[in-house]
């Protein structure tokens, strides 16, 4: 702009003698050719640093409003300077001919310091104005993107917590609730034994009291009859006193009472109550038996839903994060794609809750795989185990025969026709055969 004063300045030094007015056509072309390039060389130079604006935004969506924006600064510049270029080409021609007379001298040069003070105001003006719009634009577009992109991780993290606590709330009310239930019937099973016992005892001891009491009945009409008939005895031996007679049915007698009088039968009848109290010994413990057979299903099948319950944890837990990394490659500030290549290493990964969440899971249930989730291929045995739909839910049944395919149907006893969902192994602890998942079609 310096240099365009300067020639301008010389043009009115010029104008001042009319003799000189052919050197000043000259001149006046030569400033507006000079001006035309000057002009078209700072929109380039414009047009340039407005593309490396673009090109520099890593959004594509903030990229879309600065070329937006930049394209229409852009025209404006043009349009400005184009109008610049063909006002000041307008107030050249009026000078040329002003030149033309020599009484015009003065006119010209005023002419020309007006139009050299306007044409440097509005070009810097201009250039303040796009270089303080393209420094503003850029620093808001940065900076509402990065508060964004902060706002919406921030938005995650909290998402991600809120998801953790309530998995292992559901966990933790899980197994107190199955916990509770276990309790509830071990304490109903061991009252049932309980009063079984006692109805046992009850019932025996009513029984020893009754064959007491008929023993007790036999031994005093024994002692009856044989206290009369020593006593019809004593009378004929009165009545025939012969000793040989006499002794001999008196030997009779006592030999007649130390039978009726024998306790053998008692012993006999003794050993078979106590072996009915054996008996019902042995009852009782197969009974506490099955109770604690029914008690550790229970608690296996605790321990398997505990294990589904922290595998679904994981599988949710690993793919929110992988959705989190995903948001998170989309809204990358740097601009750098989140591709790998082939063969390259991934990058390390910090370890944080994830493996905190893996531990806790494998710690819950240590010994128990997730045999519900594989599949096996059906067994040639001779039975199987059947998970069936029962009126208070499921249960686990054991049928005859060679184990169905999935999608077929089988006519099951009291339930109908049921269709094979899927095949696993047997939820029973030791037992090699499969189980039949069914479900009503």
């Amino acid at each position: 702009m310096a240099a365009l004063g300067g020639r301008l300045e010389e043009l009115a030094g010029a104008v001042s003698s009319a003799a000189a007015s052919d050197e000043v056509g000259r001149r006046l072309d030569d400033l507006r050719q000079e001006l035309s390039g000057s002009v078209a060389g700072s929109v380039d130079s414009l047009r340039g640093r407005l593309e490396e604006l673009a090109s520099s935004v890593s959004s594509a969506a903030a990229a879309e409003e600065v070329d937006r924006r930049l394209e229409g600064m852009r025209l404006e510049l043009e349009g400005s300077v184009a109008a610049s270029v063909a006002a000041l080409g307008g107030r050249l021609e009026e000078l040329a001919g002003a030149v033309s007379s020599a009484a015009a001298a003065s006119e010209i040069e005023r002419r020309l310091e007006e139009l050299r003070r306007e044409l440097v105001a509005a070009v810097d003006e201009r250039v303040s104005t796009v270089r303080s719009e393209v420094a503003a634009l850029g620093a808001v577009d940065h900076s509402g993107r990065l508060a964004g992109i902060d706002a919406r991780l921030g938005d995650l993290d909290r998402r991600a917590a809120e998801l953790e606590s309530a998995t292992a709330a559901s966990i933790a009310s899980a197994t107190a609730d199955v916990a509770v239930r276990l309790a509830a019937e071990i304490a109903e099973q061991a009252d049932a034994l309980r009063a079984a016992q006692a109805a046992t005892d009850a019932a025996v001891g009513a029984r020893l009291a009754a064959i007491a009491e008929d023993l007790r009945a036999e031994i005093e009409q024994a002692v009856s009859t044989t206290a009369s008939r020593v006593t019809q005895l004593e009378d004929a031996a009165a009545a025939a006193p012969e000793p040989g007679v006499l002794e001999s049915r008196l030997g009779r007698l006592e030999k007649a009472v130390a039978a009726a009088a024998d306790t053998r039968a008692v012993d006999r009848r003794l050993a078979r109550l106590e072996k009915g109290m054996d008996d019902q010994q042995r009852l009782v413990e197969a009974q506490s038996a099955a109770v604690e057979r029914a008690v550790r299903k229970g608690l296996d099948r605790v321990a398997r839903e505990i294990a589904g319950t922290g595998g679904a944890y994981l599988g949710a837990t690993e793919s929110f994060r992988k959705a989190l990394e995903t948001l998170g490659t989309a809204l990358d500030p740097t601009g750098v794609a989140a591709e790998t290549p082939a063969g390259a290493a991934e990058p390390k990964r910090k370890k944080g809750k994830k493996d905190k969440r893996e531990k806790t899971a494998r710690a819950a249930s240590p010994a128990t795989p997730a045999l519900a989730d594989e599949v096996a291929a059906p067994s040639a045995s001779d039975t199987y185990v059947a998970f069936v739909p029962s009126g208070e839910g499921y249960g686990l049944i054991e049928l005859q025969g060679a184990a169905p395919r999935p999608g077929d149907s089988a006519e099951i006893a009291d339930l109908g026709t049921l269709t094979v969902t899927r095949i696993g192994r047997s939820p029973l602890p030791f037992d090699e055969r499969p189980c039949v998942y069914f479900d009503r079609s």
